[in-house]
């Protein structure tokens, strides 16, 4: 996340358009949606419906891309409310995605690992005609994030 946030900072100090799509959740909304949940199951009768649980690929944090006006600051927020969305696969995640992506952006991918799928998503992207960047990023200790 600060990797992102550095990134983000640097491009929009240039006066480049900056935006954000990342496979992960939104922590402010689990809780919300947990605490309405425990409502539903203490006051049962009023909620009939049951909601559609989010599945792994529909977590996403998304900021669409602009040009100042407080871009930063809204996609610093965005990934103060971010929660890593664990197993998810990149390359189906990015599928579903890359639609959101302007036709001339470039991507910068920020990971930990260079997994398979992770190659086949930005092979996907690459091959859709955009420029692609990966910045890998090591954790120096055992401390990972949750």
């Amino acid at each position: 996340m600060t990797t992102a946030a550095s990134l983000a900072h640097a491009f929009d100090e240039a006066g480049e358009q900056i935006g954000m799509v990342a496979l992960a959740g939104n922590k402010a909304d689990r809780i919300q949606n947990e605490d309405n949940e425990a409502m539903k199951r203490l006051y049962r009768p009023w909620f009939s419906s049951q909601p559609r649980e989010k599945r792994r690929l529909e977590q996403s944090m998304i900021v669409p891309t602009r040009k100042g006006g407080g871009q930063l600051q809204v996609i610093k927020e965005a990934l103060a409310k971010m929660e890593f969305a664990g197993d998810a696969p990149f390359d189906e995640w990015i599928i579903q995605y890359k639609n959101w992506l302007p036709r001339d952006a470039s991507v910068i991918v920020v990971a930990h690992e260079l997994s398979s799928a992770l190659i086949q998503g930005i092979l996907t992207l690459k091959a859709s005609g955009y420029r692609v960047s990966i910045v890998q990023v090591n954790w120096q200790s055992e401390v990972k994030p949750d």
